[in-house]
């Protein structure tokens, strides 16, 4: 992994972390929230995997 994918995911997980918190802080704790928090750990991950295997 370069500088460049490191620093994007690194981007990529404060942004995921700011977000969480602004869903806790301020949506109702119900289980479509908590699904909403599942599908952001998701797409966290697959946009952090499309990131490490850019070999552009």
């Amino acid at each position: 992994m370069d500088h460049r994918q490191q620093r994007a995911i690194d981007a990529i997980d404060r942004a995921a972390v700011d977000f969480l918190i602004a869903i806790k802080a301020h949506a109702p704790d119900t289980e479509m929230v908590r699904q909403a928090e599942h599908a952001l750990g998701a797409l966290t991950d697959s946009v952090k995997t499309a990131i490490v295997n850019d070999h552009a």
